[in-house]
């Protein structure tokens, strides 16, 4: 497992006040009277290299103009998942910590992890209250009590299909954006270039690979657990991906590919990502969103300029999910010991311009310059940073979004052809309340991972003895009384 990596950057400096902000005013001026106080945070990823001297100027701000440092620990993605509700569970003073509804938020929240906000947001952080419409409070709340401050930014969930258009080309196909073009694609790779696995997934894939099929049927696994889906324009339709014929089906083709060597036999062990490999150039293809695209794609033309990255969705997608409020954003945990403090240094780290350009894209004129366009460029060769190699997502804020001059081609119009074909999810206000399934949904989570992630890789000798195998483990775990409960709550959340 990775260690926890900690970036604790503490500077002595004059004490300052607390004081509240004005809404569209900066923070009060320092109090001496007001005693320092460090804000303990945690975000998931693991940081740039950059991010420690980027922090360090971020401190310097915040000590001006609020009395506090801010010190970030980085839970990273091999293990954050098991590391996070632990770290809620400690008794250890967790000031901010980065939460989303793909990361359990509704769970922590029901579990006492964060601290309710209702009586503290306006006092503390009237710009952050003013700038939330109604429906963030909805979703961000939880038996009617607001645990999480969410991200402004609205983007589409969508995972995609990254390609080589070189590659591509020479194979002679026109677009990669169906199962069969990826195929074709996929065996041009394997036929023509000796030194690359053509998917050279790993574990950490896994989700990846099989939101494709979530894409591919406008389903949504945003609302419920245990691997209980429901479809967007159909949201009472409630079921157990595992257990349809389109499963069936996606597990047939990944048979056949994994027989035809397209991804490593050793998937399920492999740690490193298709993404990985991809950059490496011992990989010609991953799945991601069109915002990781982007810096995937800047990154590798810098260094490999006779490649051509590019992104497609599969054409077949009825529509696309829009992230909802909670899809990324910051709580207070229930042992902060400055709540406060903590949401005055997170409004000024999503509403300063100053300090957010900081967070998202380092420090002006080592990290980045601006054109006459006033896109983002390169001011040393081989130095650069990148606020989003850990979850600074949270802090999302429309308004002060910068792009680089190096971005990649038609970026922003396919953002507005994804966010404009998109659709909101029903259940965006829905909580699944699972403390009657506990026990349910952990023997669930042991059955996928023995007798389900071989399915998705096609790593099984007898594809229907597996599905059969799989199905009666999940029967044995309580899939039936998972799918009741998710049924019922649904009909109480929709009136029946």
């Amino acid at each position: 497992m990775k260690k926890l990596c900690c970036i604790s950057i503490g500077l002595i400096l004059m004490m300052t006040a607390l004081g509240g902000f004005a809404a569209g005013q900066k923070a009060a001026q320092p109090d001496k009277a007001t005693e320092r106080v460090e804000i303990i945070a945690y975000l998931l990823g693991e940081p740039d290299t950059e991010f420690g001297e980027v922090m360090a100027e971020v401190n310097e701000q915040l000590v001006e103009r609020v009395n506090a440092t801010l010190t970030v620990n980085t839970l990273g993605w091999g293990d954050y998942d098991t590391k996070y509700p632990l770290i809620l569970a400690s008794g250890e003073p967790v000031d901010l910590i980065y939460a989303a509804n793909w990361n359990n938020f509704s769970v922590e929240a029901r579990k006492g992890g964060y601290l309710p906000l209702d009586d503290l947001l306006q006092k503390a952080a009237p710009k952050i209250y003013a700038s939330l419409p109604e429906a963030a409070f909805n979703e961000c709340s939880i038996d009617g009590k607001l645990y999480m401050v969410p991200t402004l930014k609205s983007s589409s969930l969508a995972h995609g299909l990254v390609v080589r258009a070189d590659l591509r080309k020479e194979y002679g196909i026109d677009a990669v954006d169906s199962w069969e073009s990826l195929g074709r694609y996929l065996e041009g790779v394997k036929a023509n270039e000796p030194g690359i696995i053509p998917f050279n997934a790993g574990i950490n894939d896994t989700g990846m690979y099989a939101s494709l099929l979530v894409n591919e049927f406008g389903w949504t696994w945003n609302c419920f657990a245990g691997g209980v889906f429901s479809e967007l324009q159909d949201p009472k339709s409630v079921f157990a991906w595992y257990l349809t014929p389109e499963f069936e089906e996606f597990a047939g083709r990944s048979r056949q590919w994994a027989d035809k060597g397209y991804w490593p036999k050793a998937v399920l062990s492999n740690k490193l990502t298709g993404k990985d490999a991809f950059i490496a150039g011992t990989g010609a293809f991953f799945i991601t969103n069109i915002t990781d695209m982007n810096d995937t794609y800047r990154q590798v033309v810098k260094d490999h300029p006779d490649w051509e990255p590019e992104w497609y969705l599969l054409e077949s997608a009825p529509v696309t999910e829009l992230t909802s409020f909670t899809q990324d954003g910051f709580c207070i945990g229930a042992t902060s010991k400055h709540p406060e403090r903590a949401l005055q240094v997170l409004e000024l780290l999503k509403h300063d311009e100053e300090l957010y350009t900081l967070m998202y894209y380092g420090i002006k004129g080592k990290h980045w310059d601006e054109n006459s366009q006033g896109q983002l460029v390169e001011v040393t060769p081989g130095v650069s940073y990148s606020g989003e190699s850990i979850s600074v997502w949270g802090f999302g804020n429309p308004e002060h979004t910068r792009y680089p001059a190096n971005i990649m081609p038609g970026y922003e119009e396919k953002v507005k052809w994804l966010v404009d074909m998109g659709v909101s999810n029903p259940y965006a206000s829905f909580s699944f309340d699972i403390n009657s399934i506990q026990t349910d949904l952990a023997n669930l989570s042991n059955v996928y991972a023995q007798y389900g992630n071989p399915i998705v890789w096609g790593l099984v000798e007898d594809l229907d003895a597996a599905l059969a195998q799989l199905k009666d483990q999940m029967s044995k775990a309580g899939i039936g009384k998972v799918l009741s409960e998710a049924k019922e709550q649904s009909a109480g959340y929709f009136g029946g």
